[in-house]
């Protein structure tokens, strides 16, 4: 009878243990899922649409590209508000001076290629790095 007991009493802090461990697991999920939201807050602070702005002095929103060479021709200009409501649009962005230092053609609110731009001295374009929505990073350089 009183090993039945001491069983007993065993199973009951074997479950008491489990349920420790089951509610320090969800805790530690419920955690991360709040980790990982703060990260998006965080990153999407900088726009409504979720772009890192950096050296940017003016981020302008177009309706439409054009060219074969690059930077591509961005033209129908509109507002963050409306871009909000689009399907597609360009966000691009330009330094103090107006020059062009990347533009990135957006569907659906991700990211669908992206061109960034350095320039030589002369003003020349030096270096192209693009990058689409699978993380594929090309690189372009002009003498």
């Amino acid at each position: 009878m009183h090993t039945a007991k001491r069983t007993g009493v065993e199973r009951a802090k074997v479950r008491q243990r489990l349920r420790h461990r089951c509610v320090h697991q969800f805790v530690d999920f419920v955690t991360m899922k709040k980790l990982i939201l703060i990260a998006v807050v965080v990153y999407t602070s900088n726009s409504a649409l979720g772009v890192a702005i950096t050296n940017c002095s003016k981020i302008r929103y177009f309706g439409s590209f054009s060219g074969y060479n690059l930077p591509f021709k961005l033209g129908n200009e509109f507002n963050e508000t409306e871009a909000l409501r689009k399907k597609a649009y360009m966000l691009a962005c330009f330094d103090e001076k107006g020059v062009l230092k990347w533009y990135e053609k957006r569907l659906d609110g991700n990211m669908e290629f992206r061109h960034e731009f350095i320039y030589n001295s002369d003003g020349n374009l030096k270096t192209v790095k693009g990058s689409n929505s699978e993380g594929k990073i090309t690189v372009h350089s002009y003498d």
